[in-house]
């Protein structure tokens, strides 16, 4: 009987495994394409931190000016408060809205508004637990330097009672140092186009309530304007400055 054997010797023209030179030139080929990923990823991934923290910038920054809105909305120009100069009685009290311009960061202008709002605490609520809200304040906001740290600062200043001066008095709370432009504009009036029957707005963008006589009946120079347009700059990481602007209108004017 005739016995088979099989054979494991490996035939030299078909070999089973890699040379050296093939595994240097796939690690090669490896090390180049994990690279470019490598690459990739870290590309996309700062790209979408710099979208997270411009989103976080424009969110901190539609809040700012939703709080500004809120309380502009609420300005009130106090009938019973305007007492005229008089040689028996020369003390004159400031109600309404106020607002000029100063300079800001960049050497730029920007707002400094002082005003009446009819509108409940929102920032001091310690302020009302010994006794009733009147829920009738003088604000302020702008935006200042800080000596020490020379660092831009947006400021809301409240004061809870409504008294002769409304320049003075309340509490400041620094809303943000982030803050690199505050602009307030006012619509005066709409005119009517000679040359047209359309309507052109005539905004401003410094406002006194007591500059001369004013009046909140119809056809008479207003006490208070009509809209109010904002436009704000926060200045978020790597000096990426997010802007926005927002527009309200005013209702009218309560005389109190």
């Amino acid at each position: 009987m005739m016995r088979k054997f099989t054979s494991n010797r490996i035939d030299p023209i078909s070999p089973g495994g890699f040379s050296l030179l093939e595994v240097i030139i796939a690690i090669a080929l490896l090390s180049v394409i994990m690279s470019l990923l490598y690459n990739a990823f870290f590309q996309i991934s700062d790209s979408t931190k710099k979208v997270a923290r411009s989103l976080e910038a424009g969110q901190e920054l539609r809040l700012l000016m939703k709080i500004v809105l809120d309380d502009l909305q609420a300005v009130q120009y106090l009938e019973s408060l305007v007492v005229h100069n008089h040689p028996d009685n020369p003390e004159y009290f400031h109600t309404g809205l106020f607002s000029r311009q100063i300079e800001g960061p960049n050497n730029e202008p920007a707002s400094f508004v002082q005003f009446h709002a009819a509108i409940p605490t929102r920032f001091f609520p310690e302020a009302i637990k010994q006794q009733k809200d009147p829920e009738l304040h003088e604000l302020e906001y702008y935006l200042e330097i800080e000596p020490l740290t020379q660092k831009w600062q947006f400021i809301r200043r409240e004061d809870f009672y409504v008294d002769s001066d409304i320049t003075e008095g309340g509490v400041e709370q620094v809303l943000s140092e982030s803050i690199v432009k505050f602009d307030l504009e006012y619509l005066e009036q709409n005119i009517l186009k000679s040359d047209s029957l359309e309507l052109q707005e005539v905004w401003v963008r410094e406002w006194d309530s007591q500059e001369g006589s004013c009046s909140n009946a119809s056809g008479s120079t207003p006490c208070l304007p009509l809209a109010i347009r904002l436009t704000m700059s926060i200045l978020g990481e790597n000096d990426n400055i997010v802007t926005d602007t927002l527009q309200v209108n005013l209702p009218i004017a309560l005389q109190k």
